[in-house]
């Protein structure tokens, strides 16, 4: 029995004196199992399973994305040290910006940026460097 009702089971008799039992639990919660063999009771029956909820990938999304911008000198060197003034721009399907487009310096030439795309559709990505865009800005992310 779970939460919400009876939960259907499947039997097995092993033929050796055992039984395989199968259930597949819908609902997360308490589920008593109380197991008869002839009609009664065995001992110990019910038992209780606690069930939690399991991750589910038809509601499941992603989320955040992150990219790594290396910065690079005029000659193509790449960079040691951080302070570029670096922007990134996210735009989601409908066209407003992402509000939670994070930048971090690490301080070694390298850039973290991370977005959150809570929708599907495509989302335009464009990244500059002192007001300038950088090689494979601007970009498309599709969400499916």
């Amino acid at each position: 029995m779970g939460p919400t009702g009876p939960v259907p089971v499947d039997v097995v008799d092993n033929g050796d004196g055992t039984y395989q039992v199968t259930y597949n639990p819908q609902d997360a919660g308490r589920h008593d199992v109380a197991v008869t063999l002839d009609g009664k009771p065995i001992k110990g029956s019910t038992f209780r399973v606690d069930v939690n909820a399991g991750a589910w990938a038809g509601k499941s999304t992603m989320e955040t994305f992150h990219f790594v911008v290396r910065a690079h000198d005029k000659r193509g060197k790449p960079l040691t040290v951080g302070g570029a003034k670096i922007k990134a721009s996210v735009k989601k399907p409908s066209g407003q910006a992402c509000e939670h487009t994070k930048i971090e310096d690490h301080r070694n030439g390298t850039y973290t940026v991370s977005y959150q795309a809570k929708e599907t559709g495509i989302f335009k990505v464009s990244v500059t460097i002192a007001g300038k865009e950088i090689v494979g800005s601007p970009f498309e992310q599709k969400i499916a």
